[in-house]
């Protein structure tokens, strides 16, 4: 009884961490793209901009999300400390692939569910990401700040994305403590 409880309370607790991701999220809409930007619109006059990691970076940041390694004493360090400014608008291998890895957790693909992160391939290698969460007509759709698009936006996880989709992650249990 005690362990299902134990169960019951985790699994409520992941949903709502979930839930704040996507809110999180849906309050950088409208935030222009802005190639290695790491800030959220700040005003009507949109001052800000952020790319696609950036998008991750900040929610991350902004909820204050730990990642897996920790100081001297032990304290998890924030997961934004990671960060990394320092690459192209070209995709440059699997770098971006190793860092999900490296601080994410993966899933399989039908574990995916809204709070969770897209990597896709566009070109050739794995080079943009998006948080997944829900359509307001059923289903899934993602939430990314897309080059062509100019800005943060929302649309369905269609068949199009999900065939260029080569990753898919949550943000790891550690993320959520203290």
């Amino acid at each position: 009884m005690i362990k299902s409880l134990k169960l019951l309370e985790h699994l409520v607790r992941v949903v709502m961490d979930k839930k704040l991701i996507v809110k999180e999220a849906e309050s950088w809409i409208g935030t222009r793209f802005h190639h290695q930007g790491r800030l959220k619109k700040l005003n009507k006059d949109h001052t800000g901009g952020v790319d696609c990691i950036g998008l991750v970076v900040g929610v991350a940041r902004d909820l204050n999300l730990k990642s897996h390694k920790s100081d001297k004493t032990g304290k998890l360090l924030p997961l934004y400390k990671f960060d990394q400014v320092d690459y192209a608008r070209e995709p440059q291998g699997q770098r971006l692939k190793a860092a999900l890895d490296d601080f994410l957790t993966p899933i399989a693909k039908e574990d995916l569910e809204p709070g969770d992160i897209i990597l896709f391939t566009i070109v050739k290698y794995p080079q943009h990401v998006g948080i997944v969460c829900e359509h307001p007509y059923g289903g899934l759709c993602i939430i990314h700040a897309l080059e062509v698009s100019r800005f943060v936006c929302s649309h369905a996880l269609d068949e199009k994305w999900l065939d260029r989709a080569c990753g898919f992650y949550q943000f790891r249990k550690e993320a959520f403590e203290g």
